[in-house]
């Protein structure tokens, strides 16, 4: 059967493989996502969101549960706050006491290990390296009434692009599939045309074949049979 040539717009292919990213700014904090897949025999969702979007992760699933997808797809999501001019750093005074904890024990092994460290006053230049140490800030916990709105409609720009790279690399596996079918086609109809001069010759041969064993005194009873099987 001829396949016709408008087969790859009638037939909806999606390649296995996409990627589509999308970001936007919002009023207080910044957006990206990005999902990518690439072939799988199954259906394997890795989900990878920025603290702040955690809480999202269940609507994220259900999201693309709503669309059939194969492959192994992964799914990446950044959050950046818009920082305030007036905004202040709150120090973590829990974190600030394992770091002190954890100094104590480094001068106590030293201590133990013969390495006498001589005590002195901290300087302002101590404390600014201390400060920059990380996690000794609180996270301040800031409502974002309209995040899941914000996040999903980011996502959804993501996905689209992410369709339709699957979507044109789809159409692209399909047109080749089509030309593909088209060549087997046309040597299945050059054999169908010399399949009888074939099966002729090769009754010829036969019939020759079997005319000199005949006249053979000693006949290779296997090599006769198996003349008659390749014909």
């Amino acid at each position: 059967m001829k396949m016709p040539k408008s087969a790859p717009d009638k037939i909806k292919v999606r390649s296995m493989t996409g990627f589509g990213v999308a970001n936007c700014d919002f009023v207080d904090y910044k957006i990206s996502c990005e999902i990518r897949a690439v072939n799988n025999r199954y259906k394997d969702l890795s989900i990878y969101l920025a603290p702040e979007l955690k809480s999202l992760e269940l609507a994220t699933q259900k999201k693309l549960q709503t669309i059939t997808l194969r492959g192994k797809i992964t799914v990446r999501a950044e959050f950046q706050a818009i920082k305030k001019q007036n905004e202040q750093k709150v120090l973590d005074k829990g974190s600030c006491l394992n770091y002190l904890q954890i100094l104590h024990e480094l001068k106590d092994a030293f201590d133990e290990a013969g390495e006498k460290i001589t005590s002195k006053a901290l300087n302002w230049q101590d404390l600014l390296e201390f400060l920059q140490l990380p996690d000794i800030y609180q996270r301040e916990q800031i409502a974002y009434p309209n995040l899941e709105r914000d996040f999903l409609y980011v996502l959804d720009g993501a996905l689209d692009g992410f369709l339709e790279m699957k979507a044109v690399e789809g159409r692209n596996i399909a047109i080749d599939i089509a030309e593909h079918a088209h060549l087997i086609e046309e040597k299945v109809n050059a054999l169908e045309k010399h399949s009888p001069k074939i099966v002729q010759r090769y009754r010829e041969n036969l019939l020759k074949k079997l005319k000199e064993y005949l006249q053979e005194i000693n006949i290779d009873e296997n090599r006769l049979l198996q003349e008659v099987l390749i014909y």
